[in-house]
């Protein structure tokens, strides 16, 4: 299938208008509301690429899987990018042989890869998070739905011809050097924001799987998507969240970007340098950026906080207390301007992949309640610093029971507000098991410590909450945000205090 308009001639239009915009008022702070245009504008344009094709059949006992060669979309020039200015994908459609066609809502999972790799791009063991296939498999299967990952977002490795070094780039490699590259004409380099693609290609592929389970299944149709990604990916997924209507839940898994700009703020202001893993940030001068009008210009088109479209959708934050990127802290930040439906679930002793942790199955059994319109359990929480440390409070809103609630929280003495697992290790996090104060609420003081740090967050478990066929699925987890105590920074960068590129 094919679409037949230019989408080079609608490109040059929308980067036209843009730039007008900008030179008719002749003011900056007006014309960045045409820049929060632009992803809209971009996904939903044509592609003159677009098809797909079934390259794979795999049977079980329990379901079929087919894999699908989707070319999404033309990017930069072939003379900037080489051949991975035509993005393509692959995409594995498992479809459960008891499928409930009652129900029109399926699982979307956007993933990384490698177009050096035999389809689908990555194994199991490469692919993030590891075995992501077969998780959507089991999802299939046990919610009688229709499960799909996609693979290749973005196309990698690659290089751009313009890059004075020439280097070959993966994953924030490219998105950094993008970042830079736009933030240095604004004007007409609006695609090097790299997440200009990959919610296109997300959303391209959208279509065609909802064209291909069309085709394949009579009288059925794919309507509503819960979409999940981690990382860069789930970065994506909140993006997508924001411009496509077929996405009604997302689940972001280790990516805390609600307010951009004040997280990475943050990020500096908590060690007084930036982590090693904004590598590819720092080197290719982004950060140099942080305070100036370019840097609110890209912004305006990847802060998921400008996107209303969010507030209207379930939301499930999945992110990791001990990130090698993202300190614990930084969602507290701007959740309070985060609208309707949300949901928060810090995972301790882990880092940026979750690596041997429950997260996957609870995030199945998180799908499986909403898929079959489970009553979920509504919380609130706040928090609040006074002198002796850290108080955390938490209440049930419509009488589910947690099976336990418990303080989890881990110190780093030496400071400074340096959490990562790479710093304090893996197991560094330790649970305190809380009572409640009334009826469905909990409270508890986190105190400062004699030196140093602590961070903290209260867990919500629901044990016996979805069972499939009799049998028992993983617990919901939820909690409160993360917070750091006391309620100090050691730096405060501005544009009077400019950040060093120095990184710990």
């Amino acid at each position: 299938m094919r679409v037949a308009r230019s989408l080079i001639s609608l490109l040059l239009l929308s980067v036209a208008v843009l730039t007008a915009g900008c030179l008719a008022t002749g003011n900056h702070e007006e014309s960045t509301s045409d820049f929060r245009q632009a992803l809209h504008q971009y996904v939903h344009s044509p592609s003159d690429v677009f098809s797909y094709r079934l390259i794979e059949t795999t049977t079980t006992s329990q379901a079929t899987i087919y894999t699908l060669n989707i070319t999404s979309l033309t990017w930069l020039p072939e003379s900037e990018v080489g051949s991975k200015h035509i993005w393509y994908h692959f995409v594995t459609v498992a479809i459960p042989n008891d499928l409930n066609k009652v129900n029109s809502q399926g699982f979307f999972f956007i993933t990384n890869g490698r177009t050096d790799q035999p389809a689908p791009g990555a194994d199991a063991t490469t692919s993030s998070p590891v075995g992501i296939d077969a998780f959507s498999t089991s999802l299939a299967v046990n919610t009688k739905s229709i499960a799909a990952t996609l693979y290749l977002i973005p196309n990698q490795p690659m290089s751009y011809n313009s890059d004075p070094e020439h280097l070959i780039r993966e994953e924030d490699a490219i998105i950094g050097f993008g970042w830079r590259r736009f933030m240095n004409n604004t004007a007409d380099n609006l695609l090097y924001v790299t997440q200009l693609p990959m919610v296109k290609a997300s959303k391209l592929s959208l279509d065609a799987v909802q064209h291909f389970v069309q085709q394949k299944i009579d009288n059925y149709r794919l309507e509503t998507f819960m979409v999940g990604g981690n990382s860069k990916r789930g970065w994506t997924t909140l993006l997508l969240g924001g411009v496509d209507n077929r996405v009604n839940s997302i689940v972001p898994v280790v990516i805390p970007t609600f307010g951009t700009k004040r997280f990475i703020k943050r990020s500096y202001d908590n060690m007084c340098a930036w982590p090693w893993a904004y590598y590819d940030y720092v080197t290719s001068g982004v950060t140099d950026q942080l305070f100036t009008p370019e840097f609110e210009d890209l912004t305006d088109i990847v802060d998921p906080l400008h996107y209303d479209r969010l507030d209207t959708i379930q939301k499930y934050q999945i992110l990791a207390m001990g990130d090698e990127f993202f300190s614990p802290d930084l969602n507290s930040l701007s959740y309070r301007r985060v609208k309707g439906d949300k949901y928060v679930r810090y995972v301790p002793n882990a880092g940026h992949f979750l690596q041997d942790t429950d997260f996957l199955p609870v995030l199945q059994s998180y799908y499986y309640a909403r898929h079959n319109q489970i009553e979920i359990p509504k919380y609130q929480f706040s928090h609040e610093f006074i002198p002796e440390g850290l108080l955390i409070n938490v209440k049930i809103t419509n009488g589910k029971r947690p099976t336990r609630v418990q303080l989890w929280s881990a110190t780093n003495l030496n400071g400074p507000r340096d959490f990562r697992t790479t710093t304090i290790g893996v197991n560094a996090w330790t649970a305190t098991e809380l009572s409640e104060i009334e009826a469905f609420e909990w409270q508890v003081l986190v105190r400062n410590p004699v030196s140093g740090y602590t961070a903290a967050m209260v867990e919500l478990v629901f044990e016996n909450y979805v069972s499939v066929e009799g049998v028992q699925m993983a617990p919901l987890k939820f909690t409160t945000n993360s917070y750091i105590t006391p309620n100090t920074l050691p730096c405060d960068i501005s544009p009077d205090n400019l950040p060093t590129r120095q990184m710990v």
